[in-house]
């Protein structure tokens, strides 16, 4: 019996956790061109999600190099000396929102680069997955663009 309430008990954390984080990943945006990071191992990395229309959406790495993940960096307010883009935080489910930013390192924004809006009815992409979602670290170290993660 004692065992059975112990399970149960672990079971309902289990399940209050698992509705908490829907709720978190589900919450909605204010700002279209809002960006946040997610599911990083610190607060200076993490897929790059931004705002377009009231929710949280990926960007595709199509294009994703050190001049996007410095502006994403910066309009955090996060350390951008140097700015690494990374592509190992995919494998969600969700919006993906963008295909790709072609920006040039003047912007203040990110969504002051073109893009490519994959909802959009202009845009020919469609090849675009969850396992390409861009990423960055914000850093003052030497900047570099890591390697995909490999899928096992």
């Amino acid at each position: 019996m004692l065992v059975a309430a112990k399970r149960a008990v672990r079971g309902s954390a289990f399940l209050l956790l698992v509705e908490f984080l829907a709720l978190v990943a589900a919450e909605p945006c204010s700002t279209d061109g809002q960006v946040r990071l997610a599911d990083g191992l610190t607060a200076n990395e993490g897929r790059v999600e931004i705002c377009l229309d009231g929710e949280w959406g990926t960007i595709c790495d199509h294009h994703w190099g050190s001049s996007e993940a410095r502006i994403v960096c910066q309009q955090l307010g996060l350390p951008a000396e140097h700015a690494d883009a990374i592509y190992r935080y995919g494998g969600v489910s969700g919006l993906i929102h963008y295909a790709g930013f072609r920006c040039d390192g003047t912007e203040t924004q990110l969504s002051l680069c073109p893009a490519d809006q994959i909802n959009s009815s202009t845009t020919q992409i469609t090849n675009c997955q969850h396992l390409e979602d861009a990423g960055v670290r914000c850093t003052n170290g030497t900047p570099r663009v890591l390697p995909p993660r490999s899928v096992i």
